[in-house]
């Protein structure tokens, strides 16, 4: 399975004005064309609602949400390697053990990062 999102690592970075920190930031890797590298959210509490993907009521909520918004390809990679490594054992998502509840979680969380989730 291929992601169709920007390729990571993506990373969380404050954006700071004045001396202030007023949003967070998340970029893809630099490239030569752009040395700060695509701005793919901005995670903001005092900023204009148009430029935003969300508003928050504080700095430290702004940065949290900023990096986990950040570890996203890094987890789909993990929910995809998750999935392949149980499916191979032969781990059923309908078991009651851990291993197919866990199968059953990365699947679902694939299906919602992919778009697949109904």
């Amino acid at each position: 399975m291929k992601p169709a999102f920007t390729k990571g690592p993506w990373r969380a970075t404050p954006f700071v004005y004045d001396g202030v920190c007023c949003h967070m930031e998340v970029r893809c890797p630099a490239t030569p064309d752009n040395s700060k590298g695509l701005l793919l959210a901005h995670v903001s509490y005092a900023s204009k609602p148009a430029h935003l993907i969300c508003y928050v009521e504080s700095e430290a909520q702004a940065t949290a949400n900023a990096r986990a918004m950040a570890a996203a390809p890094d987890l789909l990679t993990v929910a995809v390697e998750v999935d392949s490594l149980l499916t191979k054992q032969k781990w059923l998502v309908d078991g009651p053990d851990p291993e197919s509840q866990l199968l059953a979680a990365a699947r679902a969380a694939i299906a919602k990062a992919t778009g697949e989730q109904q």
